[in-house]
C-alpha cells in the first residue's frame, strides 16, 4: 500500500525539516515547496494529488492566499487544503477561510509530536469522509423553536469564550458558512450593524427543522475543521442541553 502523500508549502527550511521528521515517524510521505510557482506546476502535471496540502500564507512572491483564489473548492485539481499558520494570525486565517480553506493546522503543534500526529490523522480521516456531520437527533425532539431561538442559540455558542482564540473575523466566516449551508448564498453580513458583534439573530428567517439541522451540524463540522473533533463534541453537548432546556 502506498504511503499517504502530503505537500508542505512553507518557506521556513527549519520548520520543513521538522515536519519531514514528523511525517516520516508517522508513515507519511512529504513533498516540500518553498513558493507557489512549483506548486502550480505540480498541480497541472499528470501526477496524483496529495491527500492533504499544508499551506502557509506568508510566502516569498505570491501569497499562499493566491493558491486558494485560483483553486476554488470545485476545482478538479484541488486537494484538501489545511492552512498551516500560527494560531495568533487570525486575520490570515479569516481570509483563508473566506477563500475556501478546508482545515486549520496550527504550527505550534510541531513541538508536540503526539498532538501533531493526532491532528493530522483527524484531518485526514475527516477529508476521507470518516468523520461525517453529526446527526443531531435531538433537533427532532423539540420542534417549537422559532427562527429567533435557533439564531440566539447559534450566536451564543459561536461567541463562547472558548472560541475567542479564533478571532472575530474568522468566526464571522464560520457563521457565514453555517448560514449558507442552511439558506444558500446571500445571507448578508454576520456582524451586528450596531454592536459589531457576531450575530445570527439579525439574519434569522423561518427555518425548517432540516435547515436548522444543517446550520448547527455545519457549525460543529467547522469546529472539527478548525480545532478538533473533541471541541465539536463539547459544543454538541452544549447545544443539545440549551436546545432541550429552551
Amino acid at each position: 500500500m502506498s504511503q499517504t502523500s502530503l505537500w508542505l508549502v512553507d518557506d521556513d527550511p527549519e520548520l520543513g525539516v521538522v515536519v519531514s521528521i514528523l511525517c516520516k515517524r508517522n508513515g507519511l510521505r512529504l513533498t516540500r515547496f518553498m513558493e507557489l510557482a512549483p506548486v502550480w506546476q505540480a498541480l497541472q502535471a499528470e501526477q496524483p494529488l496529495p491527500e492533504l496540502l499544508l499551506l502557509d500564507v506568508n510566502l516569498p512572491g505570491e501569497s499562499g492566499l493566491e493558491l486558494l483564489r485560483r483553486l476554488p473548492p470545485t476545482s478538479p485539481r484541488r486537494p484538501p487544503i489545511a492552512l498551516f499558520c500560527q494560531t495568533g494570525l487570525a486575520r490570515d486565517a479569516a481570509r483563508a477561510w473566506e477563500l475556501g480553506a478546508d482545515y486549520l493546522l496550527a504550527k505550534e503543534l510541531v513541538v508536540d509530536p503526539a498532538r501533531w500526529a493526532g491532528r493530522v490523522t483527524e484531518i485526514l480521516q475527516h477529508s476521507r469522509g470518516m468523520l461525517p456531520l453529526p446527526k443531531l437527533e435531538w433537533i427532532q425532539e423539540k420542534t417549537k423553536a422559532t427562527p429567533v431561538s435557533w439564531a440566539k442559540l447559534l450566536t451564543q455558542q459561536i461567541s463562547h469564550p472558548e472560541l475567542r482564540v479564533l478571532g472575530g473575523f474568522l468566526l464571522a466566516q464560520v457563521l457565514r458558512r453555517c448560514l449558507i449551508a442552511g439558506f444558500g448564498p446571500g445571507v448578508g453580513d454576520c456582524l451586528h450593524p450596531i454592536s459589531g458583534r457576531l450575530s445570527a439573530v439579525a439574519l434569522a428567517r423561518p427555518a425548517t427543522p432540516a435547515q436548522v439541522h444543517q446550520i448547527l451540524a455545519t457549525f460543529l463540522d467547522q469546529l472539527t475543521r478548525l480545532l478538533a473533533r473533541v471541541v465539536a463534541e463539547t459544543f454538541e453537548h452544549r447545544l443539545r442541553s440549551a436546545w432541550i432546556d429552551s
